[in-house]
């Protein structure tokens, strides 16, 4: 799996990041928020609302973005035709 290089990790930006906390290790969206003085990135669990810290880019799976099809009004009928909240972004 390609890992995202710390040069490209932008603030303000969504990444995808892998819990290893839970035993499935669920993947996560957070929202770079800025870097961190002792070294990493300040961000935020877009799940929870909380502040987390990032300390390598290693834990970043991939950066995605919100869909603009994705309407939360509807979510029933969204999850009934696969429409995904998060896209991937690709730099190809």
């Amino acid at each position: 799996m390609p890992t995202i290089r710390k040069k490209d990790v932008k603030i303000g930006g969504y990444y995808l990041i892998r819990h290893t906390s839970t035993p499935s290790g669920k993947l996560s969206v957070i929202r770079i928020e800025g870097e961190c003085i002792y070294g990493g990135w300040n961000a935020t669990n877009l799940k929870t609302g909380r502040m987390i810290r990032i300390r390598s880019n290693t834990k970043l799976r991939e950066e995605v973005k919100l869909n603009p099809d994705f309407d939360a009004s509807d979510l029933e009928t969204m999850r009934l035709y696969g429409i995904k909240k998060w896209l991937k972004v690709n730099d190809d």
